[in-house]
């Protein structure tokens, strides 16, 4: 929790925001912690079921096949050990962005993956010229309501 306050994120969770357990439908918690503990932020809306029309799971119902994530929940430290460093106020940090991986890295399965994330109707999803570049989608649900933990 210091981490935040050190590195200048604007969010201050208490110990009872995080979690060792929390996941969704398609992705296990392992899958979701980009983070250096065992303990990780992931917000309900983020892991919300597919039939609330939006979140991670929605995102993989809508491209069709199971989706590797290259990165989900970081503590701030993680965040700003990434070369290049990530953004100052990252959604990964929040508990609610996940960049899945283009595994072709083709521009066709990029582009089927950003039309999917659009369908699972995320607050943003970074451009194809974003730091992900062809590599991955990120999207994140910054601005849909709901707790860190039930």
């Amino acid at each position: 929790m210091n981490e935040y306050s050190a590195y200048g994120v604007a969010l201050s969770p208490s110990c009872y925001d995080f979690t060792q357990t929390r996941h969704s439908a398609y992705f296990q918690l392992s899958e979701l912690n980009s983070g250096d503990y065992t303990w990780a932020l992931v917000r309900d809306p983020f892991v919300a079921a597919a039939t609330s029309g939006y979140g991670l799971d929605k995102w993989r119902e809508e491209y069709g096949a199971s989706r590797i994530v290259n990165s989900a929940y970081r503590n701030p430290v993680r965040n700003f050990s990434l070369q290049p460093p990530g953004a100052v106020n990252s959604r990964h940090m929040f508990g609610d962005a996940a960049d899945l991986r283009n595994e072709t890295r083709t521009e066709d399965e990029w582009n089927l993956m950003d039309a999917a994330a659009l369908r699972a109707q995320p607050d943003f999803v970074e451009p194809r010229d974003g730091p992900c570049g062809l590599g991955c989608v990120h999207a994140d649900w910054r601005n849909h309501s709901g707790d860190y933990l039930p």
